[in-house]
């Protein structure tokens, strides 16, 4: 059991991927899930709650995008890493992830195979 685990929040409005995802970085004890928000209000709240080292933040969200989640998380002065998800591919989300303030961009078709060590890298562990 790992004692100081990466905080993470998963940010995402369509519940079965979210609740993938949860499931997939549940079975390893070097992250914890400390919430899942279906908009962009709801991630705010939760952050400002749970305090996450990692969001792992949709693009595409009801209420205010993840870029606009994004800017409004930080303007909150979270240091939280946000790591962008989406559909697309990040030659079509990479400038404005990166001027939105993530650091990171997983593609939702492979995420299975590359989130928890993304996770461990944003974190610097």
């Amino acid at each position: 059991m790992n004692l100081n685990p990466v905080r993470v929040l998963i940010v995402d409005d369509h519940a079965l991927f979210a609740d993938s995802l949860k499931l997939l970085l549940d079975r390893d004890d070097s992250v914890e899930v400390v919430g899942i928000a279906s908009d962009g209000s709801e991630a705010l709240d939760l952050a400002l709650a749970h305090d996450p080292e990692v969001v792992l933040m949709d693009i595409s969200l009801p209420t205010f995008d993840g870029y606009e989640t994004t800017r409004r998380l930080h303007a909150l002065k979270r240091a939280a890493k946000v790591i962008a998800l989406s559909g697309y591919d990040a030659g079509e989300v990479g400038d404005e992830a990166r001027a939105a303030g993530m650091v990171s961009f997983l593609s939702k078709d492979h995420v299975g195979l590359t989130v928890l060590g993304e996770i461990h890298t944003v974190a610097g562990r």
